[in-house]
């Protein structure tokens, strides 16, 4: 049981040596970006999240082959849309909370 995890459904490799995303001119950069989705399992158990990733990598030309300059790599979750009801709800809520404080301001 993995007690955090990403899995990734999609994803897009670059390989970069024209200096551009971020790629100094002369190096080789590798950039791979995806979906995916998070899990956590453990204390608690999280709902599965979908997310992004991103990873970079920076070879500097002259340096023995395999070996990495520089690397990154981020993830981020994508946050929920609420459902419509939940937003009725709470609009019909804001809308009574405004009666109540205007009754209150008229008395």
């Amino acid at each position: 049981m993995k007690p955090f995890g990403f899995t990734v459904a999609t994803f897009n490799a670059n390989f970069v040596t024209d200096g551009t995303q971020g790629c100094l001119i002369g190096n080789s950069c590798l950039t791979i970006t995806g979906l995916g989705t998070f899990t956590g399992t453990g204390a608690v158990t999280y709902t599965p999240t979908p997310g992004t990733f991103q990873f970079t990598s920076q070879y500097v030309a002259g340096q023995a082959v395999g070996t990495l300059t520089s690397y990154s790599a981020s993830t981020s979750a994508t946050p929920a849309v609420p459902e419509p009801a939940s937003l009725a709800l709470f609009g019909t809520g804001l809308v009574g909370l405004v009666g109540i404080v205007r009754r209150k301001l008229s008395a």
